[in-house]
């Protein structure tokens, strides 16, 4: 898949679209979401926090995947913000897979140490394109959680 296939996609599947703070969340297909999080931003536990609440206000009853793009994204994200991710049943029971769009490698180190403890309760990896994250959660999507690999794209 390209960019443009991407982008098509996108358009052809958006849902609902929801401005936070951290960045457009967007609703593909009903169970699927996008986010992009926005450069210059502060990454605090409040904003995540309410990022986490939009997302399961649309969710109560079914399950999603969501793939979180961070390639813009460059400025330090506060541990809190991690470990709660991390450690929210509620939000990990809902979330089926998370792909995470990374390309700077401090951020890579900081997920691999995230994916390492979220895996317990969700499949989730590291990408380095959009189209590749994309693909692998409408490949895996409502799929056997013991199947999927947890390894950097």
């Amino acid at each position: 898949m390209d960019v443009e296939k991407l982008n098509n996609y996108l358009k052809l599947h958006t849902t609902k679209i929801v401005e936070t703070k951290l960045g457009e969340v967007i609703f593909l297909r009903g169970d699927i979401i996008y986010v992009a999080i926005k450069n210059g931003i502060d990454l605090n536990l409040e904003e995540g926090i309410f990022f986490r609440n939009t997302i399961l206000s649309e969710y109560e009853s079914n399950n999603f995947s969501l793939i979180c793009d961070t390639s813009n994204f460059n400025v330090q994200v506060s541990i809190e913000i991690i470990k709660h991710f991390m450690n929210d049943c509620e939000y990990n029971s809902k979330c089926s897979f998370q792909a995470i769009i990374m390309n700077n490698m401090a951020y890579e180190l900081m997920g691999n140490f995230y994916l390492k403890f979220l895996q317990k309760s969700v499949a989730a990896r590291l990408f380095k394109k959009e189209d590749d994250a994309l693909k692998w959660v409408l490949d895996n999507f409502k799929t056997s959680l013991s199947n999927q690999n947890m390894e950097l794209v």
